[in-house]
């Protein structure tokens, strides 16, 4: 696969470890995928949706979306409350705290109920 896109042979490896800001031996922020006769751990759905309520740039909007939905959440507390778990209430990820993942999880869902 790293030939067919021009990628070093070692382009999977362990130097983004750095920058996983969860539990990496908490398997619901993992799922496994093979790839020709290679299985890799890549981070699940919720794993996913912490990082991008997070960061919430713009270009995250619409994964934001479709992350909430295909894991059936429904208000901005099961939102915060992922993404809390996830990343550790204490978490230099989400330095403005709780509060601040609400309104933006709110407005997340608002993003979705307008299609």
């Amino acid at each position: 696969m790293a030939d067919e896109h021009g990628l070093s042979p070692t382009w999977i490896n362990e130097n983004a470890r750095p920058f996983i800001v969860f539990d990496i031996a908490d398997e619901r922020h993992f799922i496994e995928v093979s790839i020709r006769s290679h299985t890799i751990k890549v981070a699940s759905p919720r794993a996913l949706l912490a990082m991008k309520m997070a960061r919430y740039a713009r270009k995250d909007y619409a994964d934001i979306s479709s992350l909430v939905t295909s894991l059936e959440l429904t208000t901005a507390d099961e939102i915060a409350d992922l993404t809390i778990d996830v990343l550790g209430v204490e978490s230099l990820a989400i330095p403005e705290g709780r509060d601040d993942l609400m309104l933006r999880a709110a407005e997340a869902l608002r993003r979705i109920a307008r299609g």
